[in-house]
């Protein structure tokens, strides 16, 4: 991983030598779980974990989010290696 870089939706940095560890597992036909865990002896005291859920959508009717669904040019844009936010409206 690229140091600098936010993990996952936090500001929380990162350096150089964390590693991503990721369980995943079918909870049940529409439910998938991901279990993470990120060690970094530089930037985290202990290891980092979290689980996410995801699950499944009917056809049409996905969230639409720039974030999620967006076009490339609707994200926010990678400047010198790192992801700046833009805020909706802001130009």
């Amino acid at each position: 991983m690229k140091s600098g870089l936010w993990a996952d939706f936090t500001p929380a940095m990162l350096s150089e030598q964390a590693h991503f560890s990721e369980r995943f597992r079918q909870i049940d036909a529409n439910t998938l779980e991901d279990q993470v865990t990120i060690t970094d002896p530089v930037a985290l005291t202990k290891p980092w974990k979290f689980t996410k859920r995801y699950t499944r959508m009917k056809p049409m009717m996905w969230v639409s989010e720039p974030e999620t669904c967006g076009n490339p040019e609707d994200r926010n844009p990678i400047v010198n290696g790192r992801v700046t936010v833009v805020l909706p409206n802001a130009k």
